[in-house]
């Protein structure tokens, strides 16, 4: 085996070489603000995972706080639509954390988006496989915190709802913990942020993961986030104080189906749904709802224009 060199960065790790004595690295998959992602062997079960690891300092203190909360959250967690995470440590050269997944195929729902927006129809078995995984986490009193497109993985084409997942716990938090609450340091990406996040010292729960899944429906519906700003500052003013279009503005969707986005994406937490599962349902229900047919709407617009004329029939 390689022996593992001295390094400060995973970004130095070659290929081949070995981790906790179990790991044998194979080639980078991608990277974040602060990890890296490795395809692996592992030697012991004999299969090929997903290695998670810093890419920060060791002396980052924050970052491997984060890190840490993440391994003991996700390792408490599963569910067939939560990405298993299998087991994690220390790499011994610098200390730094690395976190140990199943390696799933296909792409994220953000890289999805890039193709264009899906349609209803579709959308809702992945919103229906998101809802059941925010229902357990939430039911296990974690909030996820980062719920977006980029961490949603939606597995290979056919293979059904269940290759579904909801990943990275790295800014997540269980219930209890005191930290509970919208800091002046954001956590998560600001675009799909509930508007009580962006409020210092205010607190929060469950609900803004419903909200952010809210996010992620007007974007996959329309192919643009309900609320843009040029700088940061503008970004969460207009979250914060700003209404939109509905959906149906953007994409041929029906009024059943603005009513749903829109209340999941309300302002205040008590208008929006209170929980992943009426959320999904009402979006199920929503789509599947028969449109107004050609002569209905005919017969309603001869019936506003008589009225407003006071034309005899």
């Amino acid at each position: 085996m390689m022996a593992l060199p001295p390094w400060k960065d995973p970004t130095d790790l070659p290929p081949g070489a070995v981790i906790g004595e179990r790991y044998r690295l194979d080639q980078p998959l991608g990277s974040g603000a602060s990890s890296r992602i490795y395809a692996a062997y592992d030697l012991v079960d004999e299969r090929v995972v997903a290695l998670k690891a810093v890419t920060l300092h060791d002396a980052d203190r924050l970052a491997r706080e984060r890190f840490e909360r993440e391994r003991r959250i996700a390792v408490s967690l599963r569910h067939p639509n939560l990405v298993e995470v299998l087991g994690g440590g220390w790499i011994e050269a610098t200390g730094t954390p690395y976190l140990v997944m199943e390696l799933l195929d296909g792409e994220s729902l953000g890289e999805r988006l890039l193709r264009g927006p899906i349609l209803p129809t579709h959308l809702t078995a992945y919103v229906d496989s998101i809802a059941d995984a925010l229902t357990y986490v939430h039911a296990a009193g974690v909030v996820h915190r980062d719920v977006k497109p980029g961490n949603i993985l939606l597995g290979p084409p056919g293979v059904g709802p269940r290759s579904v997942k909801l990943i990275d716990f790295g800014v997540s938090v269980h219930t209890s913990d005191p930290r509970l609450t919208a800091s002046q340091w954001v956590v998560g990406t600001p675009s799909y942020l509930a508007p009580e996040r962006l409020i210092p010292g205010g607190a929060i729960d469950h609900r803004v993961d419903l909200y952010s899944l809210g996010v992620v429906m007007y974007e996959a519906l329309t192919g643009q986030l309900p609320f843009t700003g040029e700088t940061p500052e503008a970004l969460t003013g207009a979250i914060a104080r700003s209404r939109t279009e509905p959906p149906s503005t953007h994409a041929p969707v029906s009024r059943q189906v603005d009513g749903v986005v829109m209340k999941a994406i309300a302002r205040g937490p008590d208008e929006r749904f209170q929980t992943a599962r009426d959320l999904a349902t009402a979006f199920r229900v929503a789509v599947n709802a028969p449109a107004p047919s050609s002569v209905d709407v005919r017969a309603t617009r001869d019936d506003e224009i008589t009225a407003k004329h006071k034309l005899p029939r």
